[in-house]
């Protein structure tokens, strides 16, 4: 069938507005990249940048040559391999208690663990809790305190409500328990929204520093931001890098630097995107659409 040509019209509207506003979402990212790969002498000129002014990587070497850069990589890419399934592991397994399962005091849990979400924890209070826990200067605190998110177990605790109860009926006439129903029949359904589940709890746990920052003190447990976040704030390049003068670093500016750190900070979510986005967009629509 043949568009008319309002309706041609409108879609073609459509398609140049969604690409402009493409193009102003991606060339943030552009422009970093872009910038940290330049010259930092000819970077400073300014404009726009749809490819490098010149070609450097002084700033990159400063970042990589530094103490600690590879350890504290190490450290975050640790904390979101183990914390991320963890945090899975426990959410689902709390969500389907708590949505699937007729156990006492549901309602009360469920209301205090809504009431964690209102209320945000005092500093003060919360190091001198870590601290009677035993996990200050522990790499546990990378992973204990955020085994448990309260907006993720609602997320999922929703999605299982909306699972017809067919689903686990057959399967109790078939002799199947609790834990079983869980790993075969609910979670293999739940994949996309748990996909879309994990890639928030991954950013979160590669993004964040405020940990890292409070609760930890020895630099061998210290996160790739915090690294990242101390060579942006401090502009003695030099005596940060490690290399006994090694790097000629009298030509780099701070802003090169910086451009290079959010770079670096990019690539692990820019990599592991695609690999999870079908199921993540999946994850997204669902409960938007019925049926």
């Amino acid at each position: 069938m043949k568009r008319g040509v309002g309706e041609q019209v409108g879609h073609t509207t459509i398609v140049v507005v969604l690409f402009f506003a493409s193009i102003l979402t991606i060339y943030p990212f552009w422009h970093v990249l872009m910038y940290s790969l330049s010259d930092s002498a000819k970077a400073m000129e300014g404009g726009i940048f749809l490819w490098p002014k010149g070609f450097g990587l002084g700033q990159y070497k400063i970042l990589l040559g530094a103490r600690n850069a590879f350890v504290s990589l190490r450290n975050s890419l640790l904390r979101v391999c183990i914390g991320v399934p963890f945090n899975l592991i426990m959410t689902s397994s709390l969500a389907y208690a708590l949505s699937r399962r007729d156990l006492v005091g549901r309602n009360a849990m469920n209301t205090m663990i809504f009431l964690t979400m209102l209320f945000s924890g005092g500093l003060i209070p919360s190091f001198l809790l870590m601290r009677t826990l035993g996990l200050y200067d522990n790499p546990l605190i990378y992973i204990l305190p955020g085994a448990i998110s309260a907006y993720n177990m609602f997320v999922m605790k929703t999605y299982f409500l909306s699972l017809p109860e067919e689903l686990e009926e057959s399967a109790l006439i078939e002799g199947a328990g609790p834990l079983r129903i869980l790993l075969h029949i609910v979670l293999p359904v739940s994949i996309p929204v748990i996909a879309a589940i994990g890639m928030f709890s991954g950013v979160s746990h590669w993004n964040s520093w405020f940990d890292g920052m409070i609760y930890v003190n020895n630099q061998e447990y210290m996160l790739f931001q915090v690294f990242l976040r101390s060579m942006m704030l401090d502009s003695s390049y030099q005596a940060l890098a490690g290399s006994g003068g090694l790097l000629d670093v009298g030509a780099l500016t701070e802003e090169s630097v910086k451009m290079a750190a959010i770079t670096l900070s990019l690539v692990p979510v820019v990599i592991a995107y695609p690999f999870v986005h079908k199921y993540y967009i999946k994850g997204l629509m669902i409960g938007s659409i019925k049926g």
